[in-house]
């Protein structure tokens, strides 16, 4: 019992931390792709607007 107590926690530890910083890493690149596009729409609407 006790074994499997120590190493189980330890591989869902390790699971836990690597997954969040792919999420992470995907969702930074999400919202800097969707900026990029957004101040790129925005670059070219506005002057027609304006």
């Amino acid at each position: 019992m006790k074994h499997d107590l120590g190493t189980f926690p330890g591989s869902a530890a390790s699971r836990q931390t690597r997954t969040p910083d792919i999420t992470a890493s995907r969702f930074i690149w999400l919202a800097a792709i969707t900026i990029a596009i957004i101040i790129g729409w925005a670059a070219q609407v506005a002057p027609a607007v304006v």
